[in-house]
């Protein structure tokens, strides 16, 4: 039996990258009706996920301007979908958290990416549908190393 060597560090990270950048911008795309733009859907999903958080929090976390974060929050907080508190310790500290409303658009936009998702999957055959769930945990630790590494 020949041995199988494994396939080159640089060419998996590469071809990994491209793979979850297509599928995060298709994903994206599938949402055009959305009233939000694209940066405003990541970071309304940050604060339902996460919130009550800080805007330097989302800005570090996902590697955006701080101005843009504030900015974006300010639409949002416009549109009712996120709210803005003051730390009860320090003045000085904004917390932003989620409104019902902001929650529900969330909630809505998360299952319209998953049925888009779910409709690609189901073209799959039994044996790489099975192989791409085996995959999900070790891709799931190197999406928390990635993001560890980040802040």
């Amino acid at each position: 039996m020949e041995d199988e060597h494994p396939p080159e560090l640089d060419e998996v990270a590469d071809q990994l990258r491209s793979v979850v950048g297509r599928l995060g911008r298709s994903l994206r795309a599938a949402q055009g009706a959305s009233p939000l733009s694209p940066s405003q859907r990541d970071v309304l999903r940050v604060v339902v996920r996460r919130g009550p958080i800080r805007i330097a929090t989302i800005a570090t976390d996902e590697g955006m301007n701080i101005t843009m974060v504030s900015r974006i929050i300010s639409h949002l907080e416009r549109a009712s979908l996120v709210e803005r508190s003051l730390d009860t310790e320090d003045e000085r500290v904004v917390h932003v958290a989620p409104t019902r409303a902001g929650r529900r658009l969330a909630d809505t936009l998360r299952r319209e990416r998953t049925a888009v998702l779910g409709e690609a999957l189901a073209k799959l055959g039994d044996r790489d549908l099975r192989r791409l769930h085996e995959a999900l945990p070790i891709l799931d630790l190197v999406a928390d190393d990635v993001s560890a590494e980040r802040r």
